[in-house]
């Protein structure tokens, strides 16, 4: 996908500017199996709504109904305003 965006910007825009890619060369590789069990997870979850517009709380129950198929065992809160002990993504 992102070669294909790559490739539109290099057709329409090669006249203006040039885009490359930086290549990295990776070294060490480490893998891991994902064997971890969301299960025995009893923690607190708080939800907060940093767009705040009039889908939120809609957005905001679906995302809490996911999460408790994934991990039953937490406790889900919702929060008005962030605090500085938990960290908000918007």
């Amino acid at each position: 996908m992102l070669s294909d965006v790559f490739d539109s910007i290099k057709d329409k825009l090669s006249n203006y500017l040039s885009i490359q890619f930086k290549s990295i060369v990776t070294n060490n590789v480490i893998r891991h199996s994902n064997t971890f069990d969301y299960y025995k997870i009893n923690e607190s979850i708080f939800l907060i709504d940093g767009i705040k517009d009039e889908n939120s709380n809609e957005h905001l129950e679906s995302i809490k109904e996911e999460i408790e198929t994934h991990i039953p065992n937490s406790k889900l809160n919702y929060l008005k305003k962030r605090t500085k002990w938990v960290i908000m993504l918007s």
